[in-house]
């Protein structure tokens, strides 16, 4: 993460740091303050020049004299300049919840003096980046929409809005939303431009490209980081050439271009060696390694490998508390994202073993479907066989029902029973056969048991001495019919003969029907129609007409 003018930009607006270069102003460390309003500018030009030189200690004592002296004196303004300036001081020596509450002790006071939205602008912005060091974005999102909302009321505001949009951004990145910060650091890129802050756009950009990155933006990642690369001159930070130069080479590499990546991060490695940039150069030793392994070159890629454990140290040593506590939080995120893949994994093994039985019975059961299809459609063929056969037989009233039966089973011997796999072995041979189809078909004229719609097979079974099994094997092997089939056939005749007989003639279709040995009408309009090819009122009319 990246913050604009974080400290040096705001010195500026509060507090009363001189703008001119000083000549030579010696730092005395052990020194007696002087509590004389007069003694105010000298302190105030000897902690600029402590600050510049990084003497932070020697700046936090002419702060603090500083503020003795506005205490002593009831200078709001310039107590306020003071705390502003020690809340500069704990940031700059990492004791941030202490620069924290000096902000915070400003804010206060503000609230009772004459408005000075300036003054609290300023002091807002510092807060809200001290809010994004240790890490509570959601406190650096609310004070950054404070400056915002403060800096539209005034003139002048586009270094504050510049520097919220920065840190909004800033805040997002981390907080993963990722498309929010690309749109806050465009807003940012934009007043950069605008004010011409050459140092502000590059690291903008950057912050652009490591969204970009998250994003899986690769093509994005490298435009932004070579427009850095054309910005930055010999006199500019070597360490954000370094950074723009890791973020091409690292979206190459995501992008399967480890090749094109090469001389990017062996460039990044060198300046980040050359400058102590720890972070950058672990980074291009760990991208590097990958590099050299797709090159096939092993030896240079286990070094890299080495080199990265090693600089890995070393980036850690120089990290302040805040960042550490932020790297432990991602290890953390890391370790239960790890852990939730590894969960995951497991359910998808155990989930492709149920795929895998499921898969299996589904194919079992399409095998089944398939025999159940093909065995259906056998009978069904039959069936239409016999529908037509059983058609023919009615069609020739002048010959009796029980002669044509009769050749039926005489031609069974020289056709193959497609329907009645249960009696293809049959042990009935051919004298039983004929003496059972002969008592059959006696019976059935004689005994007319059809013309009762309750009738079952067990009764005629029982009537013939048969048990039911013998019975159906009989009318299975000798006439190619179950019972009901051959029942339908004389009910069918039956109800022809009455249909055709003028002493029926006045009687209903379901009369007739019933007298046949129908049960129903629908039986019976069903049946006939099958087996005629038209419904019962039709030959009745047919028959009526042609009388």
């Amino acid at each position: 993460m990246r913050i604009l003018f974080y400290l040096t930009y705001f010195l500026a607006p509060l507090s009363l740091f001189a703008q001119n270069e000083l000549d030579t102003i010696a730092i005395i460390k052990e020194v007696q303050f002087s509590l004389s309003v007069d003694s105010i500018a000298k302190y105030q030009q000897l902690s600029v020049k402590a600050h510049q030189k990084g003497d932070f200690e020697t700046y936090k004592k002419y702060c603090e004299a500083i503020l003795e002296i506005a205490n002593t004196h009831e200078l709001d303004d310039l107590r306020n300049q003071a705390l502003v300036n020690l809340g500069i001081y704990y940031s700059n020596v990492e004791q941030l919840d202490k620069a924290i509450e000096k902000y915070l002790i400003v804010l206060d006071n503000l609230s009772k003096l004459p408005q000075n939205k300036r003054a609290e602008l300023t002091v807002l912005a510092n807060l809200g980046n001290l809010y994004n060091k240790i890490n509570e974005y959601d406190k650096t999102i609310e004070t950054m929409n404070q400056v915002i909302a403060i800096a539209s009321t005034i003139d002048q505001s586009d270094v504050y809005l510049l520097t919220a949009y920065n840190a909004l951004g800033n805040a997002s990145s981390s907080k993963k939303e990722y498309c929010q910060s690309v749109e806050y650091s465009l807003r940012a890129k934009d007043l950069a431009v605008k004010l011409n802050r050459k140092s502000s756009i590059i690291s903008i950009l950057l912050n652009l490209s490591d969204n970009f990155l998250a994003l899986e933006e690769y093509d994005k990642v490298v435009f932004y980081c070579k427009e850095v690369l054309a910005a930055i001159t010999e006199e500019d930070s070597k360490k954000q050439q370094a950074n723009a130069l890791i973020l091409i080479g690292d979206a190459l590499v995501r992008n399967n271009e480890p090749l094109e990546a090469f001389p990017y991060l062996v460039e990044a490695r060198d300046l980040s060696i050359a400058g102590n940039f720890f972070k950058i150069r672990r980074d291009s030793h760990k991208l590097l390694a990958k590099v050299y392994e797709v090159k096939g070159d092993f030896k240079k890629s286990l070094e890299e490998q080495k080199y990265y454990t090693e600089a890995n140290e070393e980036y850690l040593n120089t990290l302040s508390r805040a960042q550490k506590k932020q790297l432990e939080l991602e290890s953390e995120e890391k370790t239960e994202l790890l852990t939730e893949q590894t969960e995951e994994l497991e359910f998808l093994a155990k989930e492709k073993q149920l795929y895998l039985f499921l898969g299996s019975l589904l194919v079992i059961l399409l095998i089944g479907s398939f025999i159940i299809y093909k065995k259906r459609r056998k009978k069904l063929i039959f069936e239409s066989l016999r529908l037509k056969a059983d058609k023919e037989l009615l069609t020739n009233e002048n010959e009796a029902l029980q002669v044509k039966l009769k050749r039926i089973a005489k031609n069974t011997k020289k056709e193959k029973d497609t329907n009645t796999t249960s009696y293809q072995n049959s042990s009935l041979n051919l004298e039983d056969r004929k003496l059972y189809m002969q008592q059959i078909l006696d019976y059935m004229d004689t005994k007319k048991p059809y013309l009762n719609h309750e009738i079952k097979q067990s009764d005629i079974a029982s009537d013939l001495s048969m048990s039911v099994h013998l019975f159906s094997e009989v009318l299975n092997v000798c006439f190619l019919r179950n019972f009901n089939s051959f029942i339908n056939l004389y009910r069918v005749s039956e109800a022809k003969s009455l249909m055709k007989n003028p002493k029926y003639k006045q009687y209903k279709i379901l009369s007739i029907g019933y007298e046949a040995g129908f049960s129903s009408k629908t039986s019976f309009n069903r049946v006939f129609k099958n087996l005629v090819g038209s419904t019962p009122s039709e030959y009745q009319n047919t028959h009526a007409t042609l009388d």
